[in-house]
This record gives structure tokens, C-alpha cells and sequence, in this order.
């Protein structure tokens, strides 16, 4: 098998290309073309229910695992996607997961939420979250002094969030713009490649370099 060259980083920064107009939701997000089948509705509505029920109310944000409430920008970003899919299959026959009016409720909860999340270094998220306080912790949910380091892989999957809810719900564009520029998303690329940061124990902030192949290329892009 011959040599995989790494990803290449020559693109905009996320609050450049936020700067931008979204595409209109008519463009690219359209209805279901096709009936979901008896067993796809059971799945669909067995997916939503697991973030039905792992929903933190104060924050906005769900459980990363059932009942466990801790998070990290990719298991925050996986609500927000799941969000806007049970949106989207509303268009399907029988299945209704929510309104509009509930959408724009648990979207602008959400929002709110992360938008008062403190910041490592005022510059990017911490690694993890309280999903129901919001408060910085550690990898054991214990509540933190100082801040762990932020991952660049898990910032690349709430901006992927972020796009295709810009991308389909516009409305929101100019919201999630002004979240992200509070962010020093530069800070996370380096020579052409994508880095973390942790924390050392005489509390010196350490860069490393994150992800390989797949897990690298879908946070670059």
C-alpha cells in the first residue's frame, strides 16, 4: 500500500467562512424523498429519544452516554445534529419527532448555552463539560480550577454542526457567527496540520498534534 499524504489546511477559518452568506435552506435541505419504512420510523424514533432523554434543560446540551451529564464539543455537536435531523424528518409520514416550535426552543437554549461557556485561555472550548451546569471538568466530570486544553478534532465537529445549521436554518447564521468569533480557532492549526492542547504538570500549555486520516480530514474540512 503505498504512502497517505496528510491533509492540507489551505482553507478559510471558520469565522471567515462564517463571515460569509449562507446558502439558502431551499438550495440544499430539502424534504425526505421517500417514505421512511416501518423500521426506519422505530429507528429514527428510538435515536431521538435517547437525547429526549439526556436533555440538560439549564444548559441546552445533552448527556455524552445515558445519564452521565459530561460532554465534549463532539458530543455537543452530535445533539446539534440530531436536532436538525428530527427536524428535517418531519416531512416524513407518521413521524412528527418535533415542531417547529420546539426546534427553535431547544435551538436557542442550545445557543445560549454556548455562548456563556468559559473558554481555555479565553481562546478555544475545554476539552469537557458539565452537560447540566456547564462548568469546565475533567475527564472525570470533577469540576476544574483551571482549564485541561481544548481538541481540535472536537472544535472541527461543532463548526461541521454549526455549518449545517446555518446551512438549513439560516435565521441562526449571524448567532452562531458571533459565537465562533469569540474563538481563536487559529490557534488549533499549525504547519499545515490540526493541534490540541493539554495541560503539563508545572501548568504549561503543550501543543499536540491530533487525529490521522479520517478523523483529521473531517475536522480540516
Amino acid at each position: 500500500m503505498g504512502a497517505v499524504s496528510q491533509p492540507v489546511l489551505n482553507v478559510s477559518l471558520p469565522e471567515q467562512a462564517l463571515a460569509q452568506a449562507p446558502p439558502t435552506a431551499s438550495s440544499t435541505c430539502g424534504e425526505i424523498a421517500a417514505p421512511l419504512k416501518p423500521e426506519e420510523q422505530v429507528y429514527a424514533k428510538s435515536a431521538w429519544q435517547y437525547f429526549v432523554n439526556n436533555y440538560q434543560q439549564n444548559t441546552g446540551f445533552t448527556n455524552s452516554t445515558g445519564g452521565y451529564p459530561s460532554g465534549t464539543l463532539w458530543d455537543i455537536g452530535n445533539y446539534l445534529m440530531a436536532l436538525n435531523s428530527a427536524m428535517a424528518l418531519n416531512s416524513a409520514p407518521l413521524l412528527n419527532l418535533i415542531d417547529q416550535a420546539e426546534f427553535d426552543a431547544r435551538l436557542n437554549k442550545f445557543l445560549t448555552g454556548s455562548s456563556g461557556l468559559k473558554l481555555f485561555e479565553n481562546a478555544l472550548a475545554n476539552k469537557v463539560y458539565n452537560a447540566a451546569t456547564g462548568q469546565m471538568v475533567d475527564d472525570g466530570n470533577n469540576p476544574l480550577e483551571k482549564e485541561i486544553g481544548w481538541s481540535a478534532l472536537d472544535v472541527g465537529r461543532i463548526l461541521a454542526a454549526f455549518h449545517v445549521i446555518r446551512t438549513c436554518h439560516p435565521q441562526y447564521a449571524d448567532w452562531m457567527k458571533g459565537i465562533v468569533d469569540n474563538w481563536q480557532v487559529a490557534r488549533s492549526l499549525k504547519d499545515g496540520q490540526l493541534y490540541g492542547a493539554t495541560v503539563l504538570p508545572d501548568n504549561k500549555t503543550l501543543l499536540v498534534q491530533e487525529g490521522r486520516l479520517s478523523y483529521e480530514e473531517y475536522a480540516a474540512r
